[in-house]
């Protein structure tokens, strides 16, 4: 078969039509899926949250509330493919270690 550099030009445009179309499609798969799971992360600590600002102690109800509003950003920072600083910064004051260091007590 005797193809034309016309009809091999149209073939291979409509090839690449096709990736690009495939591209797109398992992006917005990705970001429904992301976007789902962040909305179940969001949803999961507002409920905890909820449950923590009933602890009768003011002290341990803010600490208790921090630490899941710490646990939430680092696990959206997850989803989201972002580096978590203001997260590493703010436990390497309350746990006192080294934000660059990976283990805990290093």
């Amino acid at each position: 078969m005797n193809e034309t550099p016309e009809l091999k030009n149209a073939t291979t445009s409509v090839l690449l039509a096709n990736l690009e179309v495939n591209h797109m499609t398992d992006k917005n798969k990705n970001k429904e899926i992301r976007t789902k799971h962040a909305d179940t992360i969001i949803r999961n600590h507002v409920i905890w949250s909820m449950g923590a600002g009933l602890i009768p102690v003011l002290i341990a109800d803010i600490f208790a509330v921090s630490a899941l509003q710490l646990d939430m950003i680092r696990q959206l920072c997850k989803v989201y493919d972002i580096d978590n600083i203001i997260s590493r910064k703010l436990s390497s004051i309350f746990l006192k270690k080294d934000p660059h260091n990976e283990g805990l007590f290093n």
